[in-house]
């Protein structure tokens, strides 16, 4: 995305059966168009470049522009949620922590005033915050949500500034169960496999919705809803003429929305170390045509096939 900023192509295409997006008209919404125009401009662009060396320069000084006001709009960005999430203050009721490190702080919601008093000289105040609240009540789901009941607006607003997650896009707000790590059925590290997504989908700076939301489990308990997903991932095995390694089986267009449940269909298993590419691959495909997840696994399912069949 930083390279391709500012750059702007003209491209003339004769097509026997155009169809297009929307009612303006404005966008041509051939599978078949779009994998041709990418192609011939990726071929050609390595070739103009070769030959026009200053214009490369001019492009890569541009992208390198580009790149240093993208990170430092992230880096903003980060400094912001920082800071609205560990200053809020909840009217004075917050007992917050020391520590500005999400992976160790903790934050206690306890019944009241008094109990919120009584909590604060016995917890850790390092990484261990405390919240008074009056009847609220907790509900934990197996893939680690949290449902949190008997809000009042007030009490939603400071829990939702609390708890924000940094994510940036549709898909980082994936989920995992808790994973062999820590559960003793699991077959697989889940959690692990969800980190290692984002981190290699993340370099790859699609825009948002190019790729889906994705649950995964790490055994057939299904704790993640991998069945209904999207795309969902269970843990397995597969077996390679290395001898078996960690994997997980694939499932696509399952739906959870009321009044369209449908479980997805299992489309083979792939190596869990291959994963991460895989939807960095998939992501290059439906950004190249211009498409969101949704519109792509619809319209192009057979390539959608093509690119996971390369995996399986």
């Amino acid at each position: 995305a930083d390279i391709r900023n500012g750059m702007t192509a003209i491209v003339s295409i004769k097509h026997p059966d155009p169809r297009f997006e929307g009612q303006t008209k404005t966008k041509l919404d051939n599978p078949d168009a779009a994998k041709a125009a990418g192609k011939v401009t990726g071929d050609e662009i390595v070739l103009y470049f070769d030959r026009n060396l200053e214009t490369l320069k001019t492009v890569l000084s541009s992208a390198e522009k580009a790149a240093k006001i993208r990170k430092t709009e992230e880096k903003a960005q980060t400094t912001l949620l920082t800071k609205q999430k560990y200053s809020f203050d909840s009217n004075g009721k917050l007992a917050n922590c020391e520590s500005r490190d999400p992976k160790k702080c903790e934050i206690f919601i306890v019944e009241g005033d008094s109990a919120g008093g009584s909590a604060k000289t016995a917890r850790n105040r390092n990484y261990q915050a405390i919240l008074p609240m009056e009847e609220v009540l907790l509900r934990v789901s197996p893939n680690e949500s949290l449902y949190i009941i008997n809000l009042t607006a007030e009490e939603a607003r400071t829990i939702l500034a609390l708890t924000k997650d940094g994510a940036r896009t549709y898909f980082e707000t994936s989920v995992s169960c808790i994973g062999a790590s820590i559960c003793q059925i699991g077959a697989r590290d889940s959690q692990g496999l969800l980190k290692a997504c984002i981190e290699r989908v993340r370099r790859e700076n699609f825009p948002d919705h190019v790729l889906p939301k994705i649950y995964i489990s790490g055994c057939p308990s299904s704790c993640s809803g991998h069945p209904i997903a999207a795309l969902g991932f269970r843990g397995g095995v597969k077996q390679t003429p290395e001898g078996p390694k960690p994997a997980f089986a694939v499932y696509e267009m399952g739906c959870p929305l009321q009044g369209e449940e449908a479980f997805g269909t299992e489309l083979g298993v792939m190596l869990e170390a291959e994963i991460p590419e895989f939807l960095a691959e998939l992501g290059r495909e439906i950004n190249a045509r211009g498409m969101v997840y949704n519109d792509f696994i619809q319209k192009c399912h057979e390539d959608f096939l093509n690119i996971a069949g390369r995996f399986l």
